[in-house]
């Protein structure tokens, strides 16, 4: 089979690294080309049956979105048509298209999606359209202004319709034991025989066995985007506060630079205070830590796979991750604390119980989201291809 993954990321790389995961696993039986329309990080792998087509978003143009700004939106569209013409090989037969997240969320860019769609469909009219959601973060029920209320149904109504129109699986890639598509989108039973939960996007099919190797070392990640801080500034005042544990900081690419500075300087003062900007073998790295600080978000998955204690304080903005982190504490995955309840002295608590009494999950959760995803889209291609006729050219 031959495929392509469509992925847009704005203000962040986790739902990049969350295709590049899937693409990783679905290049052992498929031809994957992934195509990342999102800003340019150097992140990629290297595979014989691996293409990955950038279509860079730059800041100038990611202002555009934010901003709605029409015009200059509709100009931006057509010249990234050409370049996205330019680069893809249509003279393939190509048997799916996924779309990261789309028609959920980003719609603004599903003008994008239709052309693609549009040129891939000449060769081949019995494409299978595979949305790829990375499960439901309990937006319903986030209390918002009423005036807003009719525009997000609108919108959910919208993506219904796109939904049913054109796509033909919708691959829900959590556990319903944390979080459902329907705690966030309340048209599920119309489309109840296109979801399919696969578990989560991870590496592995399973958790990792316990590891013998901790070490003194707290891991501090705030993800791939640029939240985090009152989190980091706290944790800066107590790292000579715990000089027996080795405190390895991960910075994240869009991390602002006065804080990356900041980071270093505070190291340069502290012999037990590490800052690197990106870590090749994350799991690994955290096998070998005693507790692990981050914002939460896809690092919950990391936490519970390798086993390792957690401590999650959620971007408070976000309240889909907020939420979330809620849920994997409840179930004693982590323990959780909020940025408000944010104080040296109550921080300093929280690390030193954890350290002492690791917190202990009582739940099993689906990783096998790769696995599951390839057996899903492998079913809805033959589906489709038995359903209507093949391509008279």
């Amino acid at each position: 089979m031959r495929g392509v993954i469509y992925c847009v990321h704005i203000q962040g790389v986790g739902h990049l690294k969350r295709m590049l995961t899937l693409a990783k696993g679905l290049v052992k039986e498929c031809e994957i080309t992934l195509i990342q329309a999102g800003r340019d990080e150097d992140i990629t792998f290297l595979h014989p049956n691996f293409r990955h087509l950038k279509i860079p978003l730059p800041e100038a143009a990611i202002s555009i979105v934010l901003r709605r700004d029409r015009y200059n939106f509709e100009r931006m569209m057509k010249y990234r048509r050409k370049q996205l013409f330019a680069l893809m090989d249509f003279s393939h037969h190509y048997d799916f298209l996924i779309t990261d997240q789309i028609p959920f969320t980003k719609r603004v860019f599903s003008c994008e999606v239709s052309s693609l769609k549009s040129a891939m469909e000449v060769r081949n009219p019995n494409l299978a359209m595979i949305c790829s959601q990375k499960g439901g973060t309990l937006q319903n029920k986030v209390p918002i202004k009423l005036e807003y209320q009719k525009i997000m149904k609108n919108l959910r109504e919208g993506t219904l319709t796109d939904l049913q129109k054109y796509y033909d699986k919708v691959l829900v890639h959590c556990d319903p034991q944390i979080t459902t598509l329907e705690e966030m989108f309340e048209y599920c039973n119309e489309i109840r025989e296109m979801i399919e939960y696969t578990g989560y996007i991870f590496p592995h099919s399973h958790k990792y066995p316990p590891s013998n190797q901790r070490k003194k070392v707290i891991l501090v990640t705030t993800g791939s985007g640029s939240k985090g801080m009152p989190l980091l500034l706290t944790l800066m005042q107590i790292v000579t506060k715990i000089p027996d544990y080795h405190f390895l900081f991960v910075t994240s690419p869009m991390m602002k630079e006065n804080i990356v500075s900041l980071l270093h300087r505070q190291s340069q003062k502290n012999s037990n205070m590490e800052i690197v900007n990106f870590l090749d073998n994350f799991d690994e790295k955290l096998r070998q830590s005693s507790l692990a600080i981050t914002l939460g978000g896809s690092t919950l998955i990391n936490l519970y796979a390798t086993g390792t204690p957690g401590l999650v304080c959620p971007e408070p903005l976000d309240p889909g991750q907020l939420m979330l982190g809620e849920k994997f504490a409840e179930h004693g995955i982590v323990r959780l604390i909020q940025e408000k309840e944010l104080s040296t002295e109550n921080l300093y608590n929280n690390i030193i119980e954890i350290l002492n009494h690791p917190p202990k999950s009582d739940i099993e959760l689906n990783i096998a989201g790769v696995e599951n995803s390839m057996k899903a889209i492998r079913q809805t291609v033959h589906k489709k291809r038995s359903l209507t006729k093949p391509n008279p050219r």
